[in-house]
């Protein structure tokens, strides 16, 4: 994954689209039911993640290209954690025949709605 053009707005939607390509560019399609995701926030004290939504417990569908849509609570501020966010996906693939897991993850801010006075 790379990095997104512009951060999200606090409590607006992200739609990340998800390709799934072998090392020469070719498109295959994960193992059924394996492909899984999570969105960690950043603690105020820079060392530590909490879970957002842990989305790992429903497989996304199994197919070479995946949007998912993060919105709601998903770009909340919470409470004694900063505006950063860590999108970890993981998923399992046949590599010559052989069962092999995948995974990519990227950080992401958070900007905090504008205050009107």
């Amino acid at each position: 994954m790379t990095q997104l053009s512009r951060n999200p707005i606090e409590g607006g939607s992200l739609v990340l689209r998800v390709t799934f390509k072998d090392p020469v560019g070719v498109s295959y399609e994960p193992v059924e039911d394996s492909v899984v995701y999570s969105l960690y926030a950043l603690h105020d004290d820079n060392k530590t993640w909490e879970i957002v939504n842990d989305h790992d417990k429903t497989p996304l569908p199994s197919e070479s290209v995946v949007d998912i849509v993060l919105q709601g609570d998903d770009l909340a501020l919470l409470p004694n954690c900063s505006n950063k966010r860590r999108f970890i996906i993981d998923w399992v693939y046949l590599r010559a025949g052989e069962e092999t897991l995948g995974r990519d993850q990227f950080d992401f801010e958070v900007t905090p709605l504008p205050v009107l006075a």
